[in-house]
């Protein structure tokens, strides 16, 4: 969140709370995935929003070996929001909500693993199309709004959408993995850098070959 030292107020501090179910199938030449998600998004002194989200999406095998794999597929991913909360004056949470967004990829994975080492890049090209209503400046303070008389205004945008990213786990002794992930894309409105280390402990050991592909650790505050 933050405060303005003008006027002593605080907001923002949003949340998403809700759950996401996903199915999938993998006969080793071709795979598919669908998911659905719903969360609601609170803060502190910001209007309340709601998020749904459904994405699928189809692969295929061009390579299939014990220790490398190479996919190629498509991808499709649509969200929206019940508000547009995407600035930062009192009221606003400051995230990317449009009431539309839709985006369209063809996603290339590569995914290795050597002894202690496993990891994947992974790169995405396509389409995405967005809109967002125009919106109050104070959404949650009426006579704010009503002194300033300001919205925002509304956004219509389509464009090329891009992603790269790795991760890898390294398995520093018998119940420690090594892991780090990295990110780059312009998958919303805005061009985003990611990236994390992590470490995990495994209560059993891990004698056998590292996953394939790999599963980095990923913040539930990321989306």
């Amino acid at each position: 969140g933050t405060t303005d030292e003008r006027s002593g107020q605080s907001w923002g501090g949003v949340t998403a709370n809700g759950g996401r179910g996903q199915l999938s199938f993998d006969d080793n030449e071709v795979g598919a995935y669908g998911y659905a998600s719903w969360h609601q998004l609170l803060g502190n002194h910001v209007e309340s929003n709601s998020r749904s989200e459904l994405g699928s999406g189809v692969y295929w095998y061009l390579q299939n070996a014990t220790d490398s794999k190479l996919t190629v597929g498509l991808s499709m991913t649509g969200i929206s929001y019940a508000n547009n909360q995407d600035y930062f004056t009192y009221g606003h949470g400051g995230y990317f909500s449009p009431q539309t967004f839709f985006a369209l990829g063809v996603p290339v994975t590569w995914a290795q693993r050597t002894g202690r080492l496993t990891y994947q890049v992974k790169g995405s090209v396509g389409v995405q199309h967005f809109e967002q209503d125009s919106v109050d400046y104070f959404p949650t303070d009426k006579a704010m709004q009503a002194a300033s008389g300001l919205r925002y205004a509304g956004q219509n945008k389509t464009g090329v959408g891009y992603s790269v990213a790795a991760a890898a786990e390294y398995k520093v002794a018998s119940n420690f993995l090594l892991g780090a992930n990295l990110g780059l894309d312009n998958a919303r409105d805005y061009q985003q850098l990611s990236g994390a280390l992590s470490l995990r402990y495994q209560f059993e050991e891990i004698s056998g070959p590292m996953s394939l592909p790999v599963s980095p650790y990923t913040s539930p505050y990321s989306n």
